[in-house]
């Protein structure tokens, strides 16, 4: 086989391949060639068009024809068609409609945000680009939340400038920002890879939850937990205090059990976090609980709930048997009202839709009559 190299006369850098005698191998890696140049001369007008053009040219010439007068190699022409057809399809793909930068200059409305523009066309910007930078945007928040700000003024002292350093956290901060900043480039900017993006944000946000998930989720624990033993080692020394001194008050010396249903309340509502929140997840990491309420005031409510059914049950409105274990004996025996305040603690999240459909059937019961 020989292949023919004709050069354009009025413009010796542009060249045609024909060839003569061709095998059915070789006239098939010609039309891979030709293929891949209708579908660039497709999109001329794109910038990077006329690049990928001569490219192709330079790999088909190496394929068929040869440099320097050595013979035509097709494997590392090969090579470089897969490369030019990777960046051909991002040709195919809706131009980028935004810019992507990090704040500076006098005009910045918070020096840890990425700044996000449209570069103004009427058209609709791509449904894909517009979820990537949904998605970008959520975890920037995210990280703005697990890392609060650290900025601190410099200070004087006798005529010194003292200029404090920054965090820890500050430096992690930075390091997740400048991936999303790079990550947004690649899939929002001129002719963007969204799916790649996507890709990397994904691998982004697993390392956040590996790095920073077990900091967070532990110190929340530690958190619950000391508000519950505060809050429920109180109401176990009252109920010890009424126990052994049954002259004090005969009526608290009668409901004494309640405060045994409160410590297990206390105690079931951290049991409660560990159980529903085995694994967690990047959202997770900017609020662990999703009513975000702070811990000691979701100890308080859900131990005045258990209180309001333990006077349910002494009232006779519901009664609960299960095995051996009767709401009736809330009152004589301490380990049953333990018991009992612990499955409400653990069942916290069901509680206030319990209570309410209680409610309801008092109050429709009222109704009735």
């Amino acid at each position: 086989m020989s292949a023919k190299q004709i050069v354009d006369p009025k413009d010796p850098t542009k060249f045609t391949i024909e060839l003569v005698d061709a095998t059915e191998d070789e006239k098939k890696l010609k039309l891979r060639f030709d293929q891949l140049r209708d579908e660039i001369n497709q999109k001329a007008d794109k910038p990077g068009a006329a690049d990928l053009l001569q490219r192709l040219l330079i790999a088909e010439r190496l394929a068929l024809v040869g440099f320097d007068g050595k013979p035509a190699d097709p494997h590392p022409a090969l090579m470089s068609l897969g490369a030019i057809r990777a960046d051909a399809q991002r040709l195919m793909l809706p131009p980028g409609r935004f810019t992507v930068s990090l704040p500076e200059g006098a005009l910045r409305p918070e020096d840890r945000d990425i700044i996000f523009r449209t570069d103004g066309r009427p058209e609709p910007v791509p449904a894909a680009q517009l979820k990537l930078k949904s998605d970008i945007e959520d975890t920037l928040t995210t990280l703005q939340i697990i890392f609060p700000s650290q900025k601190r003024e410099p200070w004087s002292l006798f005529g010194w400038t003292l200029t404090p350093g920054e965090g820890h956290g500050t430096r992690r901060f930075e390091e997740y920002r400048y991936k999303l900043f790079g990550l947004a480039q690649v899939g929002l900017e001129d002719y963007p890879s969204v799916e790649t993006a996507q890709l990397a944000l994904a691998g982004l946000q697993n390392e956040v939850v590996r790095r920073e998930g077990p900091r967070i989720k532990n110190g929340y624990m530690r958190r619950l937990g000391l508000w519950a033993l505060m809050l429920g080692g109180i109401t176990a020394i009252a109920y010890l205090m009424v126990r052994n001194n049954d002259g004090f008050s005969v009526q608290l010396f009668a409901m004494k059990n309640l405060f045994l249903l409160w410590t297990g309340a206390m105690i079931g509502t951290w049991l409660s976090f560990g159980i529903r929140k085995p694994v967690i997840t990047l959202a997770d990491l900017g609020g662990l609980e999703s009513d975000m309420v702070e811990p000691p005031l979701r100890l308080l409510f859900t131990g005045l709930i258990a209180i309001t059914f333990g006077f349910i049950f002494l009232s006779g409105m519901v009664n609960v048997k299960i095995g051996t274990l009767d709401t009736v004996q809330l009152l004589n025996h301490g380990s049953i009202a333990l018991a009992i305040g612990m499955l409400f603690g653990i069942s916290e999240q069901a509680l206030p839709g319990a209570l309410t459909r209680r409610s309801s059937q008092f109050v429709s019961e009222v109704g009735g009559k």
